[in-house]
């Protein structure tokens, strides 16, 4: 899903500056970056309040340049503006010219660079985008961006801003081709304008004369004089170079602050309570900065080393998350079997008390998963870190971004009506045949394997040509210099430098297609019970007129009931995509294509534009969120919910997503066998679990008085929001999910 961006008009003086400088280096992408980010930076931060002990935020103008949010690269966010929208205080002459400066970012912006890139026969699969017209009538598009990246900010600790511009320094005293040293030399304006923001934010702190203020005033003096010797520090100027990359995602927090954190607590220059003070600040920061999919923490996990100092700061990020109750940050604790039994215990009171994170991931089963899915050795397998709504990627080393979706659901009613909506009769897809057509199942099961595979190609195509535009367009300087490889090899992330450049594939609608196809070969096929004439009336009608056959079809076994055949059909579903996506990215220059079972409010929105299905889903509702059931269709039990999730194969995808929902009553009375539910499940090779504690009472109590519940959190998929911030048809999503327990 592509990131949310929420614009905060800055004028035609700063359009038109922007516009200028990107006009002016039009052939030297190095120098075009460091001057449009020169008119960007600090006009696009935001100063600290009076009680801020961090500074560090960020606003996006009409026009600029980012990695994720807004698209790729340089975005224009004001593309859709019309005269009669521009600023009334414009006078004619300049209502003129901010016209003609939204027609020139409207060829310009990246994003249209990259899909214009496309292949004639790619755009004809594809003709919507979520950048062009984010219209979902066809089963899958692309989406121009980079995202998900996962800087090395242990090493932005360790260096400090003058370790770093000496290690370009030291780079470029070693390089002789000019393209590199041309990108290093970008690498430099990159530090210096970290620099100047710290500079910016040191300025109008001092201005503001709070005990709050003089913290951050020696935060800021402390990371512009030395390397971060202190927590404050460290976490400042870790915000401060998130601030300026916009990359969103916060990796091994624990490994990098963790020693800071220590050594502050043991000198006594630090007490818990205000380390508390400072992480409360700093969780409320990035609430307010970031998209709900966003700010990922991650605690935990093999791959640390001496883990005795980062466990203190995990510690600490739960119990922060515990005081709060804040849908940001998304924090994520790993485990294993060796590691301290304390953080995964504090991890289950913690959700017990109605908190949506941590979200768990279990090692034993994720590191050789990881490792063979990617094809890394275990060591790098170590450093994968889930981003965004669930997708993998290995720690500054890997790009992941999910820029392919798909909804095989929607493939599956495009394989049953000759390639068109049964709902509409509009065409969704190729036209392989129609279920009148199909003698025996394994004829729709070509047809509907045929339709996945024709959005697969020019999928891979979209992830690896919207690279290219990356590449040669948008050095990003900063976040290439914190990824490993790029300063060794004198290339920026996309054009060389970045370790494992490759891609990944959001799948919606699995288990919707899957428990469709589980009934469509029992009655339809097997028992002949259905003739598929009248499957294709029912469907066409919304089930109207035909309650008995939905009922029967609603009867026939559903994923998440860890029945056998029905799971069978969701593992079949699962195999194939993710084997047909490595396959399609094994054609490009990738150096993997892979499945994310991920889930955000799409299954929401996507259900909004899927017709009927033959699980006795109707036309318009939610698909099943992720890799979890459909709506209703666990009977039961918890148990059996979890046995189904273990079941597909975690070792050819890069993410799936396990969410359950139980009853508040449950873990208060039973804390016990609360953990050790979950516990079984882990053992039985269960990967994660992204757990909603909560009462039906309240959700609907919620509904009627919103006022009363601004801390009810909920796990919308891959991530958590605020219960009443939801749309109507998510939060009916969200009640309609079975409670456990």
């Amino acid at each position: 899903m592509a990131t949310a961006i929420h614009i905060h008009p800055l004028g035609l003086d700063y359009v038109r500056r922007f516009t200028d400088a990107y006009r002016a280096h039009s052939d030297d992408i190095y120098k075009r970056e460091a001057a449009c980010e020169a008119v960007q930076f600090p006009a696009v931060l935001v100063p600290p309040r009076p009680g801020d002990f961090l500074a560090g935020k960020r606003i996006f103008a009409e026009v600029g340049y980012s990695l994720q949010y807004g698209g790729l690269g340089y975005y224009a966010a004001f593309r859709d503006w019309d005269l009669e929208r521009c600023p009334e205080q414009l006078s004619a002459e300049d209502r003129k010219e901010w016209e003609q400066l939204r027609q020139f970012w409207e060829r310009e912006n990246t994003s249209q660079k990259a899909y214009d890139a496309l292949s004639d026969e790619a755009k004809r699969r594809m003709p919507e985008t979520f950048m062009t017209a984010p219209v979902l009538t066809r089963g899958g598009y692309p989406i121009p961006r980079v995202a998900g990246l996962q800087l090395d900010l242990s090493k932005l600790v360790e260096l400090g801003i003058s370790g770093l511009r000496e290690a370009v320094s030291e780079r470029s005293g070693q390089v002789a081709d000019e393209e590199k040293r041309a990108f290093l030399g970008a690498c430099q304006a990159a530090v210096d304008r970290l620099e100047g923001a710290a500079r910016y934010y040191l300025d109008t702190a001092r201005s503001l004369e709070t005990m709050e203020s003089l913290s951050l005033v020696r935060a800021l003096e402390g990371i512009l004089d030395h390397r971060p010797e202190t927590f404050h520090e460290g976490l400042q100027l870790i915000q401060l170079a998130m601030a300026l990359t916009a990359t969103n995602n916060y990796g091994r927090l624990d490994m990098t602050l963790g020693p800071l954190l220590c050594r502050d607590l043991d000198a006594g220059r630090l007490t818990w309570e205000m380390a508390l003070r400072l992480m409360e600040q700093f969780y409320t920061l990035l609430e307010e900065e970031y998209f709900h999919t966003d700010a990922r923490i991650i605690v935990g996990g093999k791959g640390r080393g001496d883990a005795t100092e980062a466990d203190r700061f995990a510690l600490l990020a739960m119990e922060t998350t515990e005081r709060l109750s804040l849908p940001l940050p998304q924090l994520t604790l790993r485990f294993h079997r060796a590691q301290n039994p304390d953080l995964l215990a504090k991890a289950y009171a913690v959700i017990g008390k109605g908190k949506t994170f941590p979200m768990l991931y279990n090692d034993e089963v994720n590191v050789p998963a990881v490792e063979q899915a990617f094809g890394v050795d275990e060591a790098t397998a170590q450093q994968y870190l889930p981003f965004g709504c669930g997708e993998t990627m290995i720690h500054h080393q890997s790009v992941g971004s999910p820029n392919a979706i798909i909804n095989l659901m929607r493939c599956l009613e495009s394989a049953m009506n000759h390639g068109r909506c049964l709902s509409t009769g509009i065409a969704i897809g190729p036209d392989l045949g129609g279920l009148e057509t199909y003698e025996h199942f394994d004829a729709l099961w070509e047809a509907y394997t045929g339709t996945v595979d024709y959005y697969l190609e020019p999928l891979a195509e979209g992830q690896t040509r919207f690279y290219q535009i990356a590449g040669s367009e948008c050095p990003f300087s900063l976040a290439s210099l914190l990824y490993d490889d790029c300063l060794k090899r004198g290339k920026s992330l996309c054009a060389g430098g970045a370790r494992y450049l490759g891609g990944s594939n959001e799948t919606y609608g699995n288990v919707d297609a899957a428990d469709s196809l589980t009934a469509i070969q029992a009655l339809v096929y097997d028992s002949q019970g259905c003739s598929r004439a009248d499957l294709l009336e029912a469907l066409r009608s919304n089930w109207g007129g035909h309650d008995a056959l939905r009922a029967r079809f609603k009867a026939e076994p559903k994923f998440g009931n860890d029945d056998d055949p029905a799971d069978a059909m969701v593992m079949r579903v699962h195999d194939h995509i993710c084997h047909a996506t490595r396959d399609a990215g094994a054609q490009t220059s990738l150096h993997h294509f892979l499945v994310v079972v991920i889930n955000n409010n799409y299954n929401t929105i996507w259900g909004l534009e899927t017709s009927a299905s033959p699980n006795g889903r109707r036309d318009g509702d939610p698909l099943a969120p992720g890799n979890a059931p459909g709506a209703g269709c666990d009977q039961s039990g918890l148990t059996a919910v979890l046995n189904s999730q273990a079941k597909p194969d975690p070792t050819i995808h890069a993410g799936a997503v396990q969410n359950v929902r139980i009853s508040a009553s449950f873990p208060r009375q039973h804390p016990e066998l609360f953990a050790t539910l979950f516990q079984t499940y882990f053992d039985r090779g269960g990967t994660q679990a992204m757990v909603t504690v909560t009462s039906r009472e309240d959700l609907l109590d919620a509904l009627e008085y919103p006022e009363r519940y601004s801390n009810l959190l909920v796990r919308v998929g891959g991530f958590s929001a605020r219960f009443i911030d939801l749309d109507p048809d998510t939060q009916r999503e969200i009640l309609s999910r079975t409670e456990h327990g």
